[in-house]
């Protein structure tokens, strides 16, 4: 494997926590329903995708034989394994609140459990490529512009989302670094990108209808302020998925790799503010 496709930047395993249940007593993200049930749907269905991203790179674990791929590997588990657990904390707070958390995340974990039994490890990884890019165009998002969301939430949410932003960024080509050593041939590439176009169908199947779920125990599931501000911080202003259309489309290029898209020094501006705090 190329230098130039391994990992650019360490992946150090923070033991962090947060407090988060006060700031769940309410709307925390600026008083709005819908945009705090769009990151609180996040929270739902993170632990389930970490476990998927975990057990399908062990899966290869002693196939690998390059040193830096393994210890990138053990970044990668270490991180995902702190992300599952501040995650399900989150959301045992969410319950703690009224929030049917296990009816939110059912189909999520059927589907999850379904690849783990029905499908090839290879299709399982290629999955995990595809779950890891998704999670790495956004939080490179944050970490570009964190404004809008350091003006709207308080400092532990702020802090929590910010903390897992860089840490899927410092891990975002470990998988993929995993599949390319483990597959290869034309197969390998049309079955990412047949894993990508599922995952981009499910997860949207998926955020669509947990929103609406924790909107509806407000009763505010026909609120068109709610749906319309998640769809303005998505497509218009600041435009999450908007801006992330390039790199998208980036993953279903031959040559695609994560690291790519160069962001170390978004990055390297969390990890400075970090240190000065």
């Amino acid at each position: 494997m190329s230098k130039t496709m391994q990992s650019l930047v360490d992946i150090p395993v923070r033991n962090v926590r947060h407090d988060l249940a006060e700031s769940l007593r309410g709307y925390w993200y600026g008083g709005d329903p819908g945009i705090t049930a769009f990151y609180n749907t996040l929270s739902i269905i993170f632990p389930h995708a970490e476990k998927m991203v975990i057990d399908s790179v062990k899966h290869y674990e002693n196939d690998i034989e390059d040193p830096e791929l393994k210890a990138e590997v053990k970044g990668l588990v270490g991180q995902e394994a702190v992300h599952m657990r501040e995650h399900f904390v989150y959301n045992k707070a969410l319950e703690a609140v009224g929030v049917d958390v296990e009816a939110c995340e059912k189909p999520f974990l059927d589907y999850m459990n379904m690849l783990r039994e029905k499908r090839s490890p290879e299709m399982c990884l290629a999955m995990t490529c595809a779950i890891e890019h998704y999670t790495a165009m956004m939080a490179g998002r944050l970490l570009e512009e964190p404004d809008y969301l350091k003006a709207n939430a308080p400092k532990e949410q702020f802090d929590m989302w910010m903390w897992h932003a860089a840490e899927e960024t410092e891990h975002k080509g470990v998988a993929y670094n995993v599949y390319t050593d483990v597959t290869s041939g034309a197969g390998a590439y049309f079955r990412r990108l047949h894993a990508m176009n599922l995952a981009t169908m499910l997860f949207s199947w998926f955020m669509i209808r947990c929103i609406y779920m924790l909107l509806k125990k407000d009763g505010k599931q026909r609120s068109l302020k709610a749906w319309w501000n998640v769809f303005d911080l998505m497509w218009i202003k600041p435009g999450v998925l908007r801006k992330c259309l390039g790199r998208f489309a980036a993953f279903y290029l031959p040559g695609f790799h994560p690291w790519k898209h160069d962001n170390r020094a978004d990055l390297q501006r969390w990890r400075d503010s970090r240190e000065a705090a």
